[in-house]
């Protein structure tokens, strides 16, 4: 009987917090699918997106002494104004690597053409790898 009553008040608590939830979500205002996709403004740096970020990485000194190397995925909204918001590290490999990639995401702030649905900006979610390769010792 207790087992009964245990079980009922847990699903009653879950069936409750998924209402909440699911209120929350629609109040929520999400990036939307879009026609065009946003364009990195390549004038700026003369040059294109993955220079910019090569160019701009610092590898972490913890990295390089463990020798971490891999790839680091940031996602972020590129907002309709073309700035970027909500960086952050959805699958990283730690020892610094993580922060120095939202990092040098934050750097391409404002440097974004929006893309657009119908002809109108967007609010979009995009993600972008970022390599991290230690360079090998020279004996």
């Amino acid at each position: 009987m207790k087992k009964l009553i245990v079980l009922l008040a847990f699903s009653i608590a879950c069936v409750d917090g998924w209402a909440q939830l699911n209120d929350t979500v629609k109040n929520t205002k999400q990036p939307n699918a879009a026609e065009e996709f946003p364009v990195y403004e390549k004038e700026v740096f003369h040059g294109d997106l993955k220079k910019f970020l090569s160019d701009n990485i610092q590898i972490p000194l913890l990295a390089q002494k463990k020798g971490i190397q891999g790839r680091v995925i940031v996602e972020f909204i590129i907002e309709k104004d073309g700035s970027i918001t909500n960086i952050k590290t959805v699958k990283g490999i730690g020892r610094g690597c993580d922060e120095e990639a939202e990092r040098v995401m934050r750097l391409t702030n404002g440097m974004w053409t929006p893309g657009k649905n119908n002809g109108k900006p967007v609010r979009l979610k995009m993600l972008q790898p970022i390599l991290f390769t230690v360079p090998k010792k020279r004996k």
